[in-house]
């Protein structure tokens, strides 16, 4: 396999391939999505521990997005997370028309911004709830203030 072949086909299975089901769909992963996200990590142990978790939650919801779209037009898929990301894989042809390629394809960042929606509720649930005054929301990292007083603060820089 030529090298640029390699980022745009299914990987040779390896005997430390991570295999299991996700509703109904298997997913594989493949040791160089856990080297390639290791080394695009933090500097120290706990955040890459961090980062190595959201990495293959996010890409692995994203893959999903694709594999739900192929089962609403008829159609099922594989999930194989390689590299720098991964495959939603059809386990037939099948001859879609374009809006519904057009729907597989936003399908992977659909799923991601529903689950960015969801993690920014449970923040806002969990955080900003406790910390709701009539000047603005409090957050860990800052204040967001609604009305003239960000609209003064933006006019000044």
């Amino acid at each position: 396999m030529t090298s640029l072949a390699m980022f745009f086909s299914e990987p040779e299975r390896s005997s430390f391939d991570w295999n299991f089901r996700l509703a109904g769909h298997r997913v594989r992963v493949h040791p160089y999505f856990w080297l390639a996200t290791f080394f695009l990590g933090s500097r120290n142990m706990a955040g890459v521990l961090v980062w190595v978790a959201a990495v293959f939650v996010s890409i692995l919801i994203h893959e999903m997005g694709h594999v739900w779209a192929m089962r609403r037009y008829g159609g099922d898929g594989d999930i194989v997370l390689y590299s720098f990301g991964g495959f939603a894989i059809p386990k037939r042809y099948c001859a879609w028309s374009v809006k519904e390629d057009v729907v597989i394809s936003a399908a992977g960042p659909g799923a991601g911004f529903l689950l960015s929606a969801l993690i920014l509720a449970l923040v806002y649930l969990s955080v900003a709830k406790r910390s709701i005054s009539p000047r603005g929301v409090s957050f860990p990292t800052g204040t967001f203030s609604w009305g003239g007083e960000r609209q003064r603060c933006l006019a000044n820089s």
